[in-house]
Order: C-alpha cells, then structure tokens, then sequence
C-alpha cells in the first residue's frame, strides 16, 4: 500500500452487435440484447418499431434517437457491452442494465479500474434503490500482462456448459484482435471459479496482494467505528487500544485521504475530521506526520513567494538525503505537480551529475524516477477521473431520456449535475443538430433547463448567474441578463468560464468552447 503522505482539503473502431450465450436459470433468465442501431432500447413504444404512431410519438423519437446516440458511444468501445433485462430480487420491479462481457484494458484502460471498483456489471433498481450484481461470464484481457483470464459465475440450470461459453467468448474476443497482434497466452485463457479469484489476479498484477487488500479492509471497519465514538475520546482511545496492529501512519495517511474528498460544507467538526484530529495528536504516526506537513507547508509558502526551480530542487535533495524526507517530496509532487517540469527536471538532473559519493547518487537516481513515475501516475489519475466521469454523465443523460419524470432521475443524481455533465449534454446537442434532428435538440434542452433549475436551488448567484448566461438561447437574452447582474462579474467568474471552456477543447468541443470565450471577453468589457 502506498505510503504517502496525503494533504487534507485539497474509443478503436465501432463494432457489430454480438449475442452472448449465458447460462440460464430463474424464474426469468436475462437476455443480452445486442446495442446495434436496429435494436430497439428497453421501453421505447411501438411507434418507434414500427407500430401505429401515437400523439406522443415525436417526444418518444426524441428520447430513442438520444439514447442511439449514447449506444453508439458505447459501440465505439473495441468490445461493447450488451443490455439485459433483470428482476430486482427485492422488489421484483424489472431493470435495465448494461453488462460488459469481454473487456480489453489495452484498448480501453479505464475499464479495469472500473471493473475492480465494482462500477461494471452492476445495476441499482430504480423503484427501492437496491444494488445488484449481474451474474453473467466475464472475460478481461490485459495485454501489458499477457493476461486473458474468465470467470463463468454458477447457476442452477445453465442452457450450455461453462466450456461452451467460455468459447463463444475467445471467439468474439480473437475475431476483434488484429493478426499482428494475436499471441500464444490468447489460445489458453486463466479459468477462475468466481468473480474475486479474477479480481485477486488483476490486483496481484499491480502488486497489491489479497492480504494487504483485507488489512485496508480491516483498517476502513476501525475507521467506521472510530466514526460513531467521533465526540467520546474515552471511546476513541479504547478503540486504538483494542487495534494496536492497526493504528498505524497507513491508517492516519487512509483517513486523511477520506477527509480531503469530503465537501466544504461536510469538512469542519465532521465526525471523520474530529478522529482525524485526535490520532493526529495522539498516536506516534500523528506527530510524525504534523512535522513533515510543518516541513510541507513550509515549501509550499517558499513557492508562493517566489522560490525557483534551483532552489526547490536543492530543497528536495536535502530532505530526501536526510532520510526522513523522502514523504514530504512525495507529497509536494501530489500537491503541486505543476512546479515538476522540464526546468526542474533538468536543475534535478544537474544537481544529481554533481554529486561525488555514489550511494547519494544512486539515492537522487531513485528520486528522480519517483517523481517521474508519481507525475505520470498523477496524469492518468485525470485522465481516468475525466473518462469515468464522462461516461457517469452519459448513463445519466440516458436514463433521463428514457424516464417518463427525467427531473426525478435529475435530482437523484443532484451532485454529478457539474460541468461535465453539461459538456455531454452540450455535445450531444452540438451532434443531434448535425445529424438534423430537432426533436433531439428539444429534448435535451429541457433536460438541460431541468438540471439547470435543480442546481439552481443550491446555486450560490454568482453561479446562478454564471448558468443564465450560458443557457441563454437568444443574444439578447445574453445581454439582458449582463445588465440586471453586472455588479456579478467578477475574476472567480472569469475563472470558472475559464476552466469550462478549457474542459470543452479537452473534448474535441470547439465550437462551445469559442462560445465560451467570446462570452468572457464580452463579460471582461463590461466591467
């Protein structure tokens, strides 16, 4: 595990549809539904399979041509996923869901780390909120391991043996991997009996092993009651006591870490803040850690004021020749990994080049491939958080245009209504205006005025403000709003059209993202 010190507060080509052959059993087995344009989604009426058109049918074209379009992001994928109806084992209410039979982190990296954190193959029923696992085979390839591995989950029943399955999977997964790319580990794929043997091998790769896994488990069971004795020190230090094997700088760096992702409104005196105060005034691991965040947030000032790249990277060398400082330049890359660039990189390097003992050398060597490695690592963090966010944002939009009350699906997911939700929805509009398709366009729009309303009521009016302005349809609607709300405009708000429309170029959304800053420019003239 890793042992940082963490700061508080801070598609290849479209496929074919396949049909997968699965194992019956129930009352009612699942099918996959291939996502191919001539498959109708689940609920869509018979007006648009070709029955008798009703009055409603031109909002329920608008909806099946939206959710055509999410299906054919997710046929982008080098192996799509299939739908399935399911029965909600609570309360019988039927679910829609996507399963992802094979997966090729190759092609589509993002998939594994969604796969292990259980957001693959689930679903949540819509009527009691009940999660579900999806009980279908599973085959993952992970080409940088050499790794083509399966699981075939047993059910009471099946229609064809485990053998049969296992092949119709290598037969779809090798009909998609190029000739030249085809390798002898493809023809044997690692069986396992059930779902967390894979995910045993998967985490192994990365070096994390099943026991360190349930010592995290462990320590997040001591935190959750540490949580519910947060006000009772008494409590807290029998709890410490009880698990000394526990309390430890990985389980103070495990709650700090919680801590800085709770929301500013959740931070001060939370239960999670008060546990974290008292092991860090009353464990070793604590006083450990409060003086290298000292040391810490010294550089972090020295920065702010001005400190160059040579003067960091002489900082680091002493800290990390020190011995004891070797956290603090592993946190410093976490906090600010902008300062570690191709300046420092090369001052780091000068400095390394100068030194005589060879030990040292050997050391600075490491450090420099650490901060090399934690920055790389840092980046495809984003990249990861960007795409899964992405595609939360578009199972949302779907799920909202296939709802018959899309402002019920909306408030449920109230907290992902942000700025990448609306750059889908964006996108969406921008492709369903291309494609001509105006019933589309309407329906996404009242999508978006409903999501708009919901963040509204929470809105501080500076971003009540900031959100008129964007979902404005007319130019005079633009300029009447500038003129009931200039005192508004202010650098915080130039900031955040900013950063949107940095995220829109980031997505290939340059016409928005022109939009964007033509509104800030014209925002910059008024004040």
């Amino acid at each position: 595990m890793s042992d940082r010190l963490i700061i508080p507060g801070q598609p290849s080509e479209p496929a074919g549809p396949e049909q997968l052959i699965v194992p019956g059993g129930g009352s009612r087995p699942p099918e996959p539904v291939p996502l191919s344009s001539d498959t109708p989604p689940a609920d869509v009426p018979a007006s648009e399979t070709g029955g008798q058109p009703t009055e409603d049918s031109a909002d329920d074209r608008g909806a099946a041509a939206g959710l055509e379009q999410v299906q054919q992001f997710l046929k982008s994928l080098r192996y799509p996923p299939s739908q399935v109806q399911l029965d909600c084992p609570q309360c019988s209410a039927g679910v829609t869901s996507l399963v992802f039979p094979i997966q090729d982190y190759g092609a589509n990296p993002t998939l594994l780390t969604m796969f292990l954190s259980g957001q693959l193959n689930t679903a949540q029923c819509g009527s009691c909120g009940n999660q579900l696992m999806t009980q279908f085979p599973v085959m993952v390839h992970w080409p940088q391991q050499e790794f083509l591995g399966v699981v075939v989950p047993e059910q009471t029943g099946a229609a064809s043996s485990p053998q049969a399955v296992i092949g119709n999977l290598q037969s779809t997964f090798l009909a998609r991997v190029p000739a030249g790319e085809r390798k002898g580990y493809m023809l044997a794929p690692r069986q396992f009996m059930a779902l967390d043997r894979l995910h045993d091998a998967l985490w192994e790769f990365q070096g994390v092993t099943r026991e360190m896994r349930e010592h995290r488990a462990a320590a997040m069971s001591l935190l959750q009651r540490m949580l519910g004795v947060a006000d009772d020190t008494s409590a807290l230090a029998e709890l410490a006591r009880s698990e000394p094997t526990l309390i430890d700088r990985e389980f103070l760096l495990l709650a700090m870490q919680l801590g800085s992702q709770e929301a500013p409104e959740q931070h001060a005196g939370s239960p999670l803040q008060q546990v974290i105060s008292w092991l860090s005034a009353n464990t070793q691991a604590g006083l450990e850690i409060k003086q290298q965040q000292d040391t810490l947030q010294d550089i972090l000032q020295q920065l702010q004021a001005g400190m160059d790249k040579e003067e960091l990277a002489a900082r680091l060398v002493q800290l990390w020749t020190a011995g004891d400082g070797q956290d603090v330049v592993l946190a410093l890359v976490q906090a600010v990994p902008q300062q570690f660039d191709y300046e420092f990189l090369l001052e780091l390097s000068t400095l390394i080049e100068l030194e005589t003992d060879a030990q040292v050398k050997e050391s600075l060597g490491r450090m420099r491939e650490q901060i090399d490695g934690q920055i790389k690592m840092i980046q495809q963090q984003v990249a990861t958080l960007q795409q899964n966010a992405y595609q939360a944002c578009v199972a949302i939009v779907s799920a909202a245009l296939q709802s018959q009350d899309p402002a019920e699906v909306l408030r449920r997911q109230s907290r992902m209504l942000r700025g990448p939700f609306f750059n889908v929805l964006m996108n969406m509009m921008a492709q369903a205006q291309k494609n001509q398709a105006p019933q589309v366009v309407n329906r996404l729009l009242e999508i978006r005025d409903i999501a708009l309303n919901i963040q509204a009521e929470a809105m501080s009016e500076e971003d009540r403000f900031l959100f008129t302005l964007i979902s404005a349809r007319t130019v005079g609607e633009t300029r009447a709003a500038m003129e009931r709300h200039g005192d508004l405009i202010s650098d915080s708000l130039l900031e955040k059209l900013d950063t949107m429309a940095k995220e829109l170029g980031e997505n290939d959304m340059d016409v928005q993202a022109r939009k964007i800053r033509s509104l800030r420019n014209e925002l910059v003239l008024r004040r």
